[in-house]
């Protein structure tokens, strides 16, 4: 079973909140800070909040929606051609998926070659 985890963007700092939760009505945003707790009322102008795919890159790191990862596709079996792609992360239609023109479903044992690079709020320039 897969671990449910989130971050928040705060849109007015632009600082990520790492290892946030949300209240049981989902209506607030819980973190530690400082060892203490914080609740903040969760204005979708404020924050955006960013799940966990559920799986982590080739180095452990856990891959979140908006993140920007490089991957080496390969373009099936009986072929040699495979190419280094960057892609970003997406929560869509019930799945995570990998958007930047073309989206690719994540499937039960993604690429193990998925390398975090950036993410999207933070290095919009990679996707260029």
């Amino acid at each position: 079973m897969n671990k449910i985890k989130y971050r928040a963007w705060n849109n007015e700092t632009n600082t990520y909140k790492n290892n946030v939760f949300l209240s049981d009505d989902g209506l607030n945003l819980m973190y530690f800070e400082d060892a203490k707790i914080f609740v903040s009322p969760l204005l979708t102008e404020t924050y955006t909040i960013e799940q966990y795919s559920g799986f982590d890159d080739k180095s452990g790191i856990p891959i979140f929606e908006n993140d920007i990862i490089n991957l080496k596709y390969h373009y099936g079996e009986g072929t040699d051609d495979i190419e280094n792609v960057v892609k970003k992360v997406a929560f869509k239609n019930g799945s995570f998926s990998f958007e930047n023109g073309t989206i690719f479903e994540f499937k039960q044992k993604p690429f193990s070659s998925m390398e975090i690079i950036g993410n999207a709020n933070e290095n919009p320039e990679l996707l260029d």
